[in-house]
């Protein structure tokens, strides 16, 4: 079948570039053929980037530039910034499918169209939802009409965190209408990443890779405390000073291998460490831990990993053999809901291709 994968797009973001390539490779081996169709979110870089190309030597602008460019070799994609009846219509004629998923492409903040984030220019029985995240833990309540009525549009629902579930059973009433399912980066092995990855020049030897979005001062203090103690450097993929922060997705995965400790506060912070079994430590509040990495820490019996709760010693050791299980069967029920879903809407008449 013709698949097409809608998602918005965000050359600043790895986690964001990862996951919609891990679904699109996904797709691919099971048969499909795939495209990406990837849409604005709400986000000041988002009106930068069509000036990106003159303004090389900024740093923000040069990550995102390495970002693009890696995108266009790696998936196929199609910007669909023009909302129009006709654009729409001719996608809905040209596709048998549509997923959309996933990342936060529910985020009340960030969706720039809610028409075409419920897929409503797709017919109910072509549309999918792989993993997608509201990004926040109740809607507000002028939006819970409007997204009832778009979540209610969407025939297979999945999420990817348990927050996400409670949601969509509020909005479209009910228990059990939608799947908890992995992010997409795990749909890969970690063999696939290792093969993915982009050998970086001139490493250091021994180093701790920090992945903080928004870092709070008391976490910058913790990874210098820890610098200093172990005698490692620090790679710091958000610090516009550090070398490696114009660093692409492929390289982002080979700095993640080679790391003796990674420190994030971003999901797939913690996701892409898992996947490549790295020591980790999760910064965040134990309280106050996103729905979304709660829900992944539990999925894989790594809650102890906050900063919070964890012993110094315990840092660098983590043990994956029963992780390495856990995400297997996760796997597996991920790829079931996903092929059940496509051979179902092939079964009603979808791959007529």
């Amino acid at each position: 079948m013709k698949v097409g994968i809608v998602t918005i797009y965000d050359f600043f973001n790895h986690g964001n570039r990862l996951q919609n390539y891990a679904l699109e490779q996904t797709l691919i081996k099971l048969g499909h053929e795939v495209t990406t169709l990837a849409i604005t979110p709400k986000k000041v870089y988002a009106y930068v980037l069509p000036v990106a190309s003159f303004l090389p030597c900024i740093p923000v602008i040069s990550r995102m530039n390495k970002s693009k460019k890696h995108t266009k070799k790696y998936l196929h994609n199609v910007i669909i910034n023009n909302f129009s009846k006709k654009r729409l219509q001719k996608l809905d004629d040209e596709f048998d499918a549509f997923i959309i998923g996933s990342d936060q492409v529910w985020n009340p903040k960030y969706m720039a169209n809610k028409f075409v984030s419920f897929l409503k220019f797709a017919g109910k029985e072509k549309c999918v939802a792989y993993a997608p995240s509201f990004g926040v833990d109740k809607l507000p309540k002028n939006l819970e009409k409007e997204f009832s009525e778009g979540l209610s549009h969407i025939k297979y629902l999945s999420v990817r965190e348990n927050e996400g579930k409670d949601i969509i059973e509020k909005q479209i009433g009910g228990v059990g209408n939608a799947e908890l399912v992995v992010d997409p980066t795990f749909l890969l092995e970690k063999k696939d990443w290792e093969k993915f990855a982009e050998p970086v020049k001139n490493k250091p030897k021994d180093y701790i890779l920090t992945y903080f979005l928004a870092p709070k001062k008391e976490y910058k203090q913790k990874v210098k405390e820890i610098e200093e103690k172990y005698n490692l450097e620090v790679v710091n993929m958000n610090s516009s000073f550090d070398k490696f922060y114009k660093a692409n997705p492929s390289q982002f995965v080979d700095l993640l291998l080679g790391a003796k400790l990674v420190c994030t506060n971003s999901f797939h912070g913690h996701a892409m460490s898992i996947i490549l079994e790295r020591p980790f430590v999760s910064f965040l509040s134990f309280k106050s831990t996103k729905s979304r990495i709660k829900t992944l820490l539990k999925m894989t019996g790594l809650e102890d990993r906050n900063w919070e709760k964890l012993q110094e010693k315990d840092y660098f050791a983590l043990d994956y053999a029963d992780v390495r299980e856990k995400i297997k069967q996760e796997r597996e029920k991920s790829f079931s809901f996903l092929e059940n879903a496509l051979n179902s809407i092939e079964t009603r008449g979808g791959g007529h291709r």
